[in-house]
């Protein structure tokens, strides 16, 4: 991934996070899920696979985690200079004393038994934010759900 040239360009949030759930959708994951999604006419700024990747790879674990008739929230809102996006699930949770090493690579909370996986999704979300300048995080009490925020640089221009 570090070799990968990045072509950072303005980039329409809902028209990608439509993207993401018009592709996951067709994969049946669930039937889970009740969907929020961010309002309209949100812009950034990075490249746009792999912001796309980042979403998909942060939706796709809201997914996995949540059970049946939970729900996923995609937020996003203007942070000035920045953009910040969260992923906010209804899902299992993690315990403070884990999220120091969830995005690391095969880093994992929960065995391949409980939950499919190869410990690499988060750690692609950090690199790839990084990489783009931005900033990644996590915030749960390990008991009632999950929210992963970026923070990327916003488009100021139309």
């Amino acid at each position: 991934m570090d070799k990968l040239k990045l072509q950072p360009e303005k980039f329409d949030l809902q028209k990608l996070v439509d993207e993401n759930f018009k592709l996951l959708g067709s994969l049946h994951l669930k039937e889970v899920i009740t969907v929020n999604k961010v309002e309209p006419q949100t812009f950034g700024f990075g490249d746009l696979n792999m912001v796309n990747l980042v979403l998909r790879n942060l939706i796709l674990n809201g997914i996995k985690f949540t059970e049946n008739g939970g729900s996923i929230e995609l937020a996003s809102r203007d942070g000035g200079n920045e953009l910040i996006i969260s992923v906010k699930d209804t899902g299992i949770g993690i315990k403070p004393e884990h999220q120091n090493r969830l995005f690391g690579v095969f880093q994992r909370i929960h065995s391949d038994k409980a939950y499919e996986g190869t410990g690499i999704g988060l750690a692609i979300v950090r690199k790839g934010i990084e990489r783009m300048g931005g900033t990644v995080g996590v915030q749960s009490d390990g008991l009632t759900g999950s929210q992963f925020w970026i923070e990327l640089p916003a488009a100021k221009y139309p």
